[in-house]
């Protein structure tokens, strides 16, 4: 679903003000492509984090050391439209991503494997068949830079097997955010507040969005409010049934400059299978992770403006912001290590310098929802990042405003939609992706854990 060939998208009509609640992936890509398409059109983006624009949000899930890029998808269209994102990584953040290669593997006899060889397929056909070359064997991972070919772990001694991507890599999240943030500082339509949203402002029928309010009663308006406010989103808009926030949890380690040094060359390596990965280490720290189902962190909350409240309960990040000094669970622990005996033996029992857990939107098929509300008007919705929507960022904001613009090609207006049909999130699978894990909640674990 190549769009290369399309020439850059005219003036649309637009509504006269917009607002953006977020400063993550989705909200700060949006605010840089509307402002500049539309350089009359005033535009607020507002974020709870105190020190925004300065900084970003802390605990937002694309504030991170790194995160993977990849066309490794199942999924023909992701695949496609991420190889587009990759090109454009190479053209305009050379030195913030790092293509390094991707090893994507399995445990064998894993019925997972169909989901790999099925992303091997899309790969080899968006990349061509010199960049990928098979894990099948001792040998295979041997000669892998970092790992089994100096001196790390050999998994697949008859346990993982899949394929290494030359064309996949990483980038610093976090330096690849601010760069956003600089461009969206220099839009001069663009206006930028921290401003904590206690709440959506709706018309006296309540079948109309007007803007947002904070605890001190204070209001920012506009014709048309975006929500792109990630794991926090549920707080704002009931979505039961259509996306859900879950924890995942992560991991760094302190190395030595021989350490980081041996591992410099190594790919980022994901084990579908249990949803381990890592990438290589940068400045000291080697990053370990999960990806998996993860955590829920269920509370009662009051959603609606004033004149219709009602009480829901969902799942609600907990993070080092609103949980200072709170560690990962003991069997998320024990997960990461088991990953890192089979890689990295040597690693595997040293103590961690930091542990976080990052929140996801997690819809039932891991599509995101991006798209004008079918029954509320005046609101926008921009998040379901489902835990791989930051490769996107070169792409993401132009198919956001694409969609607000009436234009966004229908392949993605069917998979990003608003779901009529809810369902039962909680045991929803996603893509496929996320290996044998269920969702437990979080505050019983680490209370088992104390």
């Amino acid at each position: 679903m190549s769009t290369n060939h399309l020439p850059p998208p005219p003036p649309q009509h637009i509504p006269s003000s917009l607002l953006i609640i977020g400063s993550g992936v989705f909200g700060l890509t949006t605010a840089l492509t509307l402002s500049t398409r539309h350089p009359q059109t005033p535009i607020t983006i507002v974020d709870r984090h105190s020190l925004f624009p300065s900084s970003l949000s802390p605990d937002a899930a694309s504030i991170d050391t790194s995160r993977i890029l990849r066309a490794d998808y199942a999924d023909e269209v992701y695949a496609s439209l991420a190889g587009e994102a990759i090109a454009k990584w190479a053209q305009g953040f050379g030195d913030v991503w790092w293509r390094c290669g991707m090893a994507l593997v399995h445990n064998v006899d894993d019925h997972i494997h169909e989901y790999v060889e099925k992303s091997r397929e899309n790969v080899t056909r968006l990349c061509g068949p010199d960049a990928v070359r098979s894990i099948d064997s001792v040998e295979d991972w041997k000669e892998i830079p970092g790992a089994g070919s100096q001196g790390g772990g050999v998994p697949v001694a008859g346990e993982w097997k899949g394929y290494l991507n030359r064309g996949s890599g990483w980038a610093d999240a976090e330096e690849a955010m601010m760069v956003v943030l600089e461009q969206c500082r220099a839009r001069p339509n663009l206006t930028m507040r921290s401003f904590v949203v206690k709440e959506l402002i709706y018309d006296d029928t309540h079948k109309r969005v007007l803007g947002v309010r904070n605890e001190e009663e204070q209001e920012v308006c506009a014709e048309l409010t975006i929500l792109a406010t990630g794991a926090w989103t549920g707080g704002l808009l009931d979505l039961s049934g259509r996306a859900l926030s879950t924890g995942q949890t992560m991991a760094y380690l302190s190395l030595t400059p021989e350490e980081e040094a041996r591992l410099r060359d190594m790919p980022v390596v994901l084990n579908l299978s249990t949803g381990w990965f890592t990438f290589p280490p940068r400045n000291g720290l080697l990053k370990i992770a999960t990806h998996t189902l993860g955590y829920l962190n269920t509370q009662e909350i009051t959603l609606g403006g004033k004149g219709k409240v009602e009480v829901v309960e969902v799942s609600v990040p907990r993070t080092s912001v609103t949980n200072p000094g709170e560690d990962v669970p003991q069997e998320a622990e024990e997960a990461l290590r088991a990953g890192l005996r089979k890689l990295l033996p040597e690693l595997a029992d040293r103590p961690f310098s930091k542990t976080r857990i990052c929140w996801y939107t997690d819809t039932p098929t891991s599509d995101f929802i991006i798209g004008h509300h079918p029954d509320i008007a005046g609101l926008f919705m921009a998040t379901g990042g489902s835990g791989h929507a930051f490769k996107f960022l070169p792409v993401l904001g132009e198919k956001v405003a694409d969609a607000i613009e009436g234009r966004l090609e229908k392949v993605l207006q069917n998979k990003w939609r608003w779901r009529e049909g809810v369902v039962d999130i909680r045991e929803a699978k996603g893509d496929g992706s996320r290996g044998r894990s269920v969702r437990k909640e979080l505050a019983a674990l680490l209370q088992s854990s104390l």
